[in-house]
């Protein structure tokens, strides 16, 4: 399951992610649900089971067409910090491990960002 949180007629929502670049907006498949992804996060395990019910049944109702929203920052105002910790390929490493450029070289890059930092990008 891919989770998106996009802007449709004015009004914020998310959902699942379709192939075909659709939206299978989990509020409106799902009334139970929060009305935002952090809710849905903190609802923890039977908000997963809602969101695996709603993909099996797919409502047309509940199916916003690609060109009809926009998608924004996933999480659009994270509750704390977010920490990454990648163990990214050769040549990103090239500006932080000078040795990647003569030997294989495994990078392990640390980022925090902060909940301002995130944004959608369009």
């Amino acid at each position: 399951m891919k989770f998106a949180s996009y802007v449709a007629l004015g009004a914020a929502s998310y959902g699942l992610l379709q192939d075909n670049g659709d939206i299978l907006d989990l509020p409106k498949s799902s009334p139970g649900l929060p009305a935002d992804l952090i809710g849905f996060i903190a609802a923890g395990e039977s908000a997963l089971d809602a969101a695996r019910a709603a993909q099996a049944a797919m409502l047309p109702a509940a199916i916003l067409k690609a060109d009809t929203i926009t998608l924004t920052a996933p999480i659009p105002r994270p509750a704390k910090n977010v920490f990454c910790v990648g163990r990214n390929y050769r040549e990103h490493g090239f500006g932080s491990c000078q040795d990647c450029l003569h030997r294989s070289c495994a990078v392990l890059h640390l980022h925090c960002n902060t909940p301002n930092c995130f944004h959608a990008v369009s």
